[in-house]
């Protein structure tokens, strides 16, 4: 039987409690998410493919230093990939993830067309995740009922 973890979630700004299940080493999703997650990743590994999760649920600290961050990348001149405000990310519902690229890929780009890229965006749909951020092809979300 598996631990049921709870997070401080939010959503539109609004705390929420979650429940959390592992889907890597320090790694979590709300529970559907992450039971969508790992059949999508045992689904890839079967087509020859590793899904390498960068982030997934993040709370509200980390979202806080991440926009931190972004912010005063923008006052140097930077174009960083946006971040959203605390409170008000899909991260802190549990529902998103960002999966990294095949090894060797120019992460700069937002080309689509890695063997990985490729597989997730014929599959992905199928466990109930699709790209919401066309800038960021690493990003997925889950949304229930999609399956």
């Amino acid at each position: 039987v598996e631990e049921t973890l709870w997070g401080d979630g939010y959503v539109k700004g609004k705390a929420r409690k979650i429940e959390l299940l592992p889907i890597g080493e320090g790694l979590n999703l709300e529970r559907d998410a992450a039971l969508a997650f790992r059949r999508m990743s045992t689904a890839a590994k079967l087509a020859g493919h590793k899904l390498r999760v960068n982030t997934a649920f993040r709370t509200m600290d980390y979202q806080k230093l991440l926009y931190k961050r972004f912010e005063e990348q923008k006052k140097t001149g930077l174009k960083p990939p946006p971040v959203a405000k605390p409170g008000y990310s899909n991260h802190q519902s549990g529902i998103a993830v960002d999966i990294n690229r095949a090894l060797g890929d120019d992460p700069s780009t937002v080309a689509y067309d890695s063997p990985i890229d490729l597989w997730l965006g014929a599959f992905a749909k199928d466990f109930g995740f699709k790209r919401t951020v066309k800038s960021e092809p690493w990003h997925f979300e889950h949304f229930e009922g999609l399956v």
